[in-house]
């Protein structure tokens, strides 16, 4: 697991969806320490999901051309990592985006850019990547590589951004109640610990 210090905090903080990329591939030691840290991620269920990598632009491009114009929302990705449920099952299906977070926290704390997909992308052709055992789901893909550092690429992932809302956010006091529903909630008055907690969780993806 993860442990919730610092540098798990700043990677949090630092986290954004990336949809445009660089050329150039991730170099080996770092896939090494990305993959270390799948084998190492704590999980919520018993028979726990598993993350592979699939690498290779047209692998990338065959997955995500799912309908027409979604393989340009996410542009030039080099790999993907592919979150396959032993079962489905609603907790599995929590139990999944729980150890892939921890995976796409990793990335970031090691300078890479990462992208939830989870509808624009082909199921079948993502199991055929990392091949399925029977009862397996590919039930989600996240884009992985370096960030595009031209203006294009910068303009593209801001300009999906801004399109899908990415940075909006409700305040805690219009979606958590105090004690019970309905109770008006006040940050200043609530445990300190919960309070961070809560403001983490609504960065996630």
């Amino acid at each position: 697991m993860i442990p919730v210090g610092s540098e798990a905090l700043t990677a949090m903080r630092q986290r954004v969806s990336v949809r445009s990329y660089a050329g150039r591939d991730v170099e080996p030691p770092l896939l090494d320490q990305l993959l270390d840290r799948i084998a190492m991620a704590d999980h919520l269920t018993e028979v726990a999901p598993r993350v592979e990598l699939v690498g290779g632009r047209d692998a990338v491009r065959r997955v995500l051309t799912f309908v027409v114009g979604s393989y340009g929302l996410v542009q030039n990705a080099p790999y993907l990592l592919a979150g396959i449920l032993p079962v489905e099952s609603q907790l599995a299906r929590i139990d999944l985006g729980y150890v892939l977070e921890q995976v796409v926290l990793e990335a970031t704390r090691l300078g890479l850019g990462t992208c939830w997909v989870t509808g624009s992308y082909d199921h079948r052709k993502a199991g055929d990547e990392v091949g399925l055992a029977p009862g397996e789901v590919a039930a989600a893909v996240c884009a992985l590589g370096y960030p595009s550092e031209t203006l294009l690429g910068r303009i593209h992932t801001g300009t999906v951004r801004r399109l899908v809302g990415a940075r909006k956010r409700k305040p805690l006091d219009e979606i958590v109640f105090s004690e019970r529903w309905g109770e008006a909630w006040v940050p200043g008055a609530a445990d300190a610990t919960l309070t961070t907690v809560l403001e983490y969780a609504t960065m996630a993806p």
